[in-house]
């Protein structure tokens, strides 16, 4: 390939991704519903084609499909509004704890830093003065993004269907957007993309619930208040990688802090969440989740915050799943392939700096000449070469 072609498609590569990352941009309100409608069409296939195989009506299964996962979320929405029920009933013994905190620290500071108390309180009270004058901007942004919600709530249900009903209409639209000669590449692609979201989204449903009742039930033994609430929450939150643990540890310590006067709470809350973390990293995750989505750490954190600058915590939530479809349409594309692997997690073991051997693409080539001085100088660990891959094309291209 002459090297201003390649600097060509690398550059509508390029666009390709910016062109794509503005249209999110601007057209969040629309594209994230889309996105949550898609993922659990998605999660739902299993439940409308089991009722399809009951001989019930096409029409009559999506509805009862989407019935079903109504029912499922408003029973967890009950759960909560039940659970912040009870936590607003508690209000008054909150203030008395969290005052009771805060005089602790007002004391702990004047001993340590001799800034009085009274002096203390002035600081404090001109912050809520602050606070209370932004109060209505921010009041303001908040009814906008629950009526964003509403309207989304509202829409989820309408579209899951219609993305059901429509489905082989939709399948041919993606058949028709290519060339005969890429149908059997398109096919894999649809296949795959299918069988990594429906893997992925049914491993997170088994992880989270794992994850709430380890946590619900261990707090509970060791008396901590609204520990249904605190397994909730840190379940809801652990959908999103790394941030989401951290989020949901400091609202954990802050509910414990508003609703107990007893420090050792705190301490035993985060110990608990931690050490659930922790199995769920190294056993939870690996065995139930598995490798269906292979991205790398770096991309994993960065794909979620370009999500939210995108599209808010909506666009939080939908980054993982977007970023594994773009893997796997990278994966099939020779002309993409490097882009899948940038979001990958498979890190050579030599440095394509001192190993040419792996600055090739073709896995196959790179074992041929594994052993090459040329390719892999002796002072690199030629020993390690990478697995044959059965599926590499004979063709040794570079």
């Amino acid at each position: 390939m002459p090297k201003s072609m390649t600097i060509n498609t690398r550059v509508i590569q390029l666009f390709g991704l910016f062109l794509l990352a503005t249209l999110i941009y601007v057209g969040s309100d629309i594209i994230i519903p889309l996105g949550f409608a898609f993922l659990l069409s998605i999660l739902l296939l299993p439940v409308y084609r089991f009722f399809l195989r009951l001989k019930f009506p096409n029409f009559l299964a999506i509805i009862l499909s989407v019935i079903l996962a109504l029912a499922l979320f408003l029973g967890l929405l009950v759960l909560l509004f039940s659970q912040l029920n009870n936590l607003m009933s508690d209000l008054p013994k909150i203030q008395e704890n969290v005052q009771k905190h805060i005089s602790a620290l007002s004391q702990w500071i004047e001993a340590q830093a001799g800034f009085s108390t009274q002096r203390q309180g002035q600081v404090l009270n001109e912050q809520v003065k602050k606070l209370g004058d932004s109060a209505m901007g921010v009041a303001g942004g908040t009814a906008a993004s629950v009526s964003h919600i509403l309207i989304w709530l509202g829409l989820l249900p309408l579209y899951i269907f219609l993305i059901l009903y429509y489905k082989n209409l939709l399948l041919r639209f993606l058949f028709l957007c290519s060339s005969r000669d890429y149908h059997t590449e398109m096919q894999s692609v649809i296949y795959d993309t299918e069988k990594t979201l429906k893997s992925y989204l049914t491993g997170l449903l088994i992880e989270m619930l794992l994850v709430a009742l380890m946590n619900g039930i261990i707090l509970s033994i060791i008396g901590i208040k609204y520990s249904i609430l605190i397994a909730v929450i840190f379940a809801i939150m652990n959908l999103l990688p790394y941030i989401g643990a951290i989020i949901a540890n400091i609202l954990a310590a802050l509910i414990t802090l508003a609703t107990s006067d007893q420090l050792w709470h705190v301490v035993a809350v985060l110990g608990v969440l931690g050490v659930v973390q922790f199995i769920d990293n190294n056993i939870i995750m690996p065995y139930v989740v598995g490798s269906k989505v292979r991205l790398n750490a770096l991309v994993t954190i960065v794909g979620l915050l370009i999500g939210q600058a995108l599209a808010g915590v909506g666009g939080m939530f939908l980054a993982i799943p977007s970023l594994a479809v773009l893997k796997v349409v990278f994966d099939r594309i020779d002309g993409m392939k490097h882009w899948g692997v940038l979001l990958g997690d498979e890190t050579p073991k030599l440095n394509p700096l001192n190993s040419p051997v792996m600055r090739l693409r073709n896995r196959l080539r790179r074992k041929v000449l594994a052993d090459d001085p040329a390719y892999n100088p002796p002072g690199a660990p030629s020993a390690v070469r990478p697995p044959a891959d059965p599926s590499a094309s004979p063709d040794p291209k570079v």
